[in-house]
């Protein structure tokens, strides 16, 4: 996978930009950094996989539901999520299947999962921006905190 994250300090909020050689790898890497932000992946093997499937008006509203739906999984199933597989993408529908671990259950001879940031609460519609340049895409999103 071809995709960038950088995360970016805002008032009381969190911000991520992704970019990506593709519109599928451009949600991985919006749902990877999301993620990354709250813990350290790194080791963190996935061993298990929740299918997802959100519909949204345009790409920034499919974006938002995406993430929605991956902050209530986090919350609800004390899961996090370390890798994505898009199974059907456009600019109104995602099919996804969201790969991770639980936070609660690990067995002894896996890595600890660290918390390393504040856990995202949820993904804001300000600033929030979905764009092809230059033949990569590009994600800007906020997170309050």
């Amino acid at each position: 996978m071809a995709y960038d994250i950088t995360p970016f300090d805002h008032t009381a909020d969190r911000g991520l930009v992704v970019h990506a050689d593709s519109l599928p790898e451009l949600f991985t890497a919006a749902a990877v950094g999301m993620f990354a932000s709250m813990y350290d992946l790194e080791g963190v093997q996935p061993d298990r996989e929740r299918e997802v499937q959100v519909r949204g008006a345009h790409l920034e509203a499919l974006l938002h539901a995406w993430l929605q739906e991956l902050i209530f999984l986090f919350e609800v199933e004390e899961e996090v999520y370390t890798d994505v597989r898009v199974d059907e993408l456009s600019e109104t529908s995602l099919r996804a299947a969201a790969l991770g671990r639980s936070l609660t259950c690990e067995p002894a001879s896996d890595p600890e999962i660290i918390q390393i940031g504040a856990a995202v609460k949820a993904v804001t519609y300000h600033g929030l921006s979905v764009r092809q340049q230059d033949g990569r895409w590009e994600a800007t999103m906020l997170f309050d905190v």
